[in-house]
Parts: C-alpha cells; sequence; structure tokens
C-alpha cells in the first residue's frame, strides 16, 4: 500500500520526534499567545527554530492526528479569521528532560491566572495534581 504524501510528513514527524538527536538538544519553552483574547492561551516545548515549530502546529491543526481537540479548534478558528498564534521563547533547557520539566513549571504558573488549551492544564484542573508533590512524582514517571 503507497503511503499519501500526507502519511509520509506524519510518520516522518513522529519520528523526529522519537529521535536521540531530538532528545539530547538545546529546547526552547515557549507560548502561543492568542491575538484576539490578548494572552497566552498554551505552553509548548521544541528543539527545533520557533517559526518552524509554529508551522507545525498550523500543519498539525489541520491533519488528522493532532490528539489536542480545544487547540486544534482554537489554531482553526483563528485560520478562519485569516490570523496566526505569536510564538515566544519564555526558557532554555539543555536536553528533553529538563525542558518537560521547565515546561510544566511554566504551566502552572500560568494556570495560577488563567486556563491554558495544554492537556496538562486539564488534569491539573481535574484534581489529579492537587499537590506539588503528585506532581514532582508525574514528572519522575513520565518525562
Amino acid at each position: 500500500m503507497k503511503l499519501s504524501k500526507k502519511q509520509i510528513q506524519e510518520k516522518q514527524y513522529k519520528s523526529f520526534l522519537r529521535s536521540k538527536e531530538t532528545f539530547n538538544s538545546i529546547h526552547s519553552i515557549y507560548v502561543l499567545y492568542c491575538p484576539i483574547k490578548k494572552q497566552i492561551v498554551y505552553v509548548g516545548m521544541t528543539s527545533l527554530p520557533l517559526t518552524q515549530r509554529l508551522k507545525m502546529h498550523l500543519w498539525e491543526a489541520n491533519s488528522n492526528s493532532y490528539f489536542n481537540k480545544r487547540e486544534k479548534e482554537w489554531l482553526k478558528e483563528l485560520q478562519d479569521l485569516g490570523l496566526s498564534p505569536l510564538i515566544r521563547r519564555v526558557a532554555i533547557a539543555n536536553n528533553r528532560d529538563i525542558a518537560k520539566k521547565k515546561e510544566l513549571k511554566v504551566i502552572v504558573s500560568i494556570m495560577a491566572k488563567r486556563e491554558l488549551l495544554n492537556f496538562q492544564s486539564h488534569m491539573i484542573r481535574a484534581g489529579k495534581w492537587k499537590h506539588e508533590d503528585t506532581l514532582n512524582k508525574y514528572i519522575q514517571k513520565h518525562y
């Protein structure tokens, strides 16, 4: 069975995310800023240049493989209005492990003020991360 161009791109993207080079490279922790709400709505991390990561968010929003439904809907809404989120680096880490921890700290600090589109924010709001110890255990187990 021959793969479509879209399926090939998705396969290459997933392979890139699992690669050792990605794991051990410098990572940026970034925020996506909504030009309509005038606030941060998403926190992420990447080893890619930020402009490329933003393009990937926009491409992913139009693909079938995007798992964050709320983020996908928000990106599509912006695209329908001819708008795009703004992306800004807020921290840097030497590898993926450190980056995931920093990303989660940024998520938690912003969530003290407002809801985010990150799936982690749903877990925090649902009460899975009621205490710092629970959050630290989750980080150690999954990152």
